[in-house]
């Protein structure tokens, strides 16, 4: 069965990232500018750095194992062990560092109230979008059961019974967190034409910032810009 929901849960985003990008980003431009506005600083890349590549390793050796039919062992649950705390202390480094340009506010209302994976840009967008500040806050709160679920199995206290719904737990929130984190990746890359150089340089036109982030642009990124 987690055989099954593992290839039906990444089919299913894969299906959605080919939609949308077939309809959506496929149009989308890509801006390149002499000027610069500074999106993301060196603590934030590092953060992301650091999530995306323990996240890579983890759901490598987790997912290999669940599709191979077989618990995790030898190096694979080693490696998997070891990527795991870096990968706990990104996420809180995550949560810490964007909840508060994460929260809703009013503009917010104005995309939930379209067809959010069906605008070009959304509007009235402030530093992150209606969207991607439901994927932070979503992979917050799933990120509490998949480590709970984690670190409660190391010790036997819920008995044979209990550790076997600690697994099922550890295995149905990873799997929904990996699929909401490649929703994610694929809007940074495809969906949104030259976004994913954001976390690598760290640097944005401002007509990206116009465009995909136009209240950000208007105010704190013009302390940032920097160009000849």
């Amino acid at each position: 069965m987690y055989r099954i929901s593992i290839v039906l849960g990444l089919l299913l985003v894969a299906v959605v990232a080919v939609a949308h990008f077939a309809l959506v980003g496929r149009g989308r431009p890509r801006f390149q500018d002499a000027q610069t506005i500074t999106r993301f600083n060196l603590w934030e890349r590092l953060v992301h750095a650091v999530l995306g590549i323990c996240f890579v390793v983890l759901a490598g050796t987790g997912f290999w194992a669940g599709l191979a039919g077989h618990a995790m062992s030898g190096y694979a649950l080693m490696i998997h062990a070891t990527f795991a705390p870096p990968f706990i202390l990104a996420l809180t480094a995550m949560a810490l560092t964007w909840a508060y340009d994460c929260r809703y506010q009013d503009h917010d209302l104005q995309l939930v109230k379209s067809c959010p994976l069906c605008q070009a840009a959304p509007p009235q967008a402030g530093r992150f979008n209606t969207i991607q500040k439901t994927f932070f806050w979503i992979t917050c709160l799933l990120a509490i059961p998949a480590i709970l679920s984690a670190v409660l199995s190391m010790f036997p206290l819920t008995g044979t019974e209990g550790q076997h719904l600690l697994l099922k737990a550890h295995r149905a929130s990873t799997l929904l967190m990996t699929m909401f984190l490649l929703g994610h990746a694929y809007l940074q890359t495809c969906g949104r034409r030259g976004t994913w150089q954001v976390m690598v340089s760290g640097k944005v036109s401002p007509q990206w910032a116009q465009k995909y982030a136009p209240l950000w642009g208007q105010t704190d990124a013009r302390q940032g810009l920097t160009g000849p």
